[in-house]
């Protein structure tokens, strides 16, 4: 609200061009769509309350969050030093005036909803902006299973999931980090952050009297949501004639991994690796967040030559890796059931508990697509079939699929 700074047209209507063809580029994963507030729906004509220029967020109450991006501000005085990184932010009020306990919040969309009893790891970053005579650091995070609005200018009536309880105020020097961990209830589609304390419980502290507002006013950027488990499913057997092994998890946003394979480390940079042991080795992989490291550990047995199939079997032969990729070679997924034994129902879903692949009755070839077509990305697929056996007796299995390109 405070930094508006207008130019030319002409150089609105150049940027509006260049904003269009790339900040909507994501570099990792991040479950908050648009969580840098690069991607913009339209950039001219500019103006007050530009929240609405930027996809996937929107203002949940009657306040007028303030949207600020390259496209409609001088790139060299406003930025590259008002942005924690990219070229777009969102200005909220936090505090504004004695005793109105007026507020200004953002909500913002996530991409999957969220999986009932996972933790993920929240952070965003926030600054102070002059000129405003109070900063805080009473700044909090609540999860919703629905989009969200508020007839009020008031603090939300509710308690916050995160709580920034770092007792740093805000200032104006740099971005300083709020995060947290937070456990889902399952299903949560959007989150909304401001301050949901009234004026009297806030951490208020008048730093800088001769500004011209009595207000505490923040501006937001880099919103990340993150699981913090990582799962490398069960240990495996394989042989000389088996393919190489996809294992782990594409990177997140603000997450490190190490990887240690019999104690030595082997890579710092991948949340995925590729592996073809040819003996016994064990794999531990550290997950690094914002807020917490976790970690996982693989047993790759290695049982030398392959063993021939018997004709005759009596438990389901699973394939743990395919490699879809046109070269001819492992391009499916396909069990073999034992002699006798007739499938009831195959299902294949992805880490987030979508199913990506039904087979009933007969049992079908998986191309690592989905039921409409789409390619489903490298990465650790679960299964479970049920079938009944030659004796009539129903069974249940389940494990892991790595699907790599």
């Amino acid at each position: 609200m405070y930094e508006r700074v207008f130019i030319k047209a002409q150089q609105i209507k150049l940027m509006a061009l260049f904003c269009c063809a790339f900040f909507s580029i994501k570099a990792q994963q991040n479950l908050i769509l648009n969580g840098g507030f690069e991607d913009t729906l339209w950039c001219y004509p500019c103006g007050n309350f530009q929240i609405t220029k930027f996809n996937n967020v929107t203002n949940p109450t009657l306040g007028s969050p303030d949207g600020y991006h390259y496209c409609c501000y001088n790139p060299v005085t406003f930025y590259p030093t008002r942005s924690r990184a990219g070229w777009g932010r969102i200005g909220i009020f936090t505090y504004q005036f004695p005793g109105l306990n007026v507020r200004e919040y953002i909500q913002m969309t996530i991409g999957d909803s969220l999986i009932k009893n996972k933790t993920y790891c929240y952070s965003s970053y926030f600054r102070t902006i002059n000129p405003c005579q109070y900063v805080t650091s009473s700044v909090g995070i609540k999860f919703y299973s629905s989009q969200q609005f508020y007839n009020s200018i008031n603090p939300i009536p509710i308690t916050p999931d995160i709580q920034n309880t770092n007792s740093n105020v805000i200032d104006t020097a740099i971005y300083i980090p709020v995060k947290g961990l937070y456990t889902a209830g399952g299903g949560e589609t959007n989150l909304i952050i401001g301050n949901f304390l009234d004026d009297a419980n806030s951490n208020l502290i008048f730093k800088y009297p001769g500004s011209q507002y009595t207000s505490s006013y923040l501006t937001v950027d880099d919103v990340s949501l993150v699981p913090i488990d990582i799962d490398l499913g069960n240990d495996i057997n394989i042989c000389n004639e088996s393919d190489s092994l996809l294992i782990g998890e594409p990177n997140w946003i603000e997450t490190t991994y190490k990887w240690f394979a019999n104690g030595t480390l082997m890579d710092t940079v991948h949340g995925q690796i590729k592996i073809k042991p040819n003996n016994n080795t064990t794999y531990v992989v550290q997950k690094q967040t914002s807020c917490t490291t976790t970690s996982d550990t693989l047993v790759v047995t290695y049982t030398g030559i392959c063993p021939v199939l018997p004709t005759d079997i009596t438990e389901p032969i699973i394939p743990n890796v395919f490699t879809p990729n046109g070269d001819d070679i492992n391009e499916y997924w396909r069990i073999t059931l034992p002699t006798g034994a007739k499938l009831k129902e195959l299902e294949v879903y992805n880490r987030w508990g979508n199913s990506v692949f039904i087979s009933e009755g007969t049992i079908k070839p998986w191309f690592g697509r989905t039921s409409s077509g789409e390619s489903c990305s490298e990465g650790v697929y679960f299964y479970v079939i049920k079938y009944t056996d030659a004796r009539g007796e129903e069974q249940k299995k389940n494990g892991y699929i790595s699907l790599f390109r």
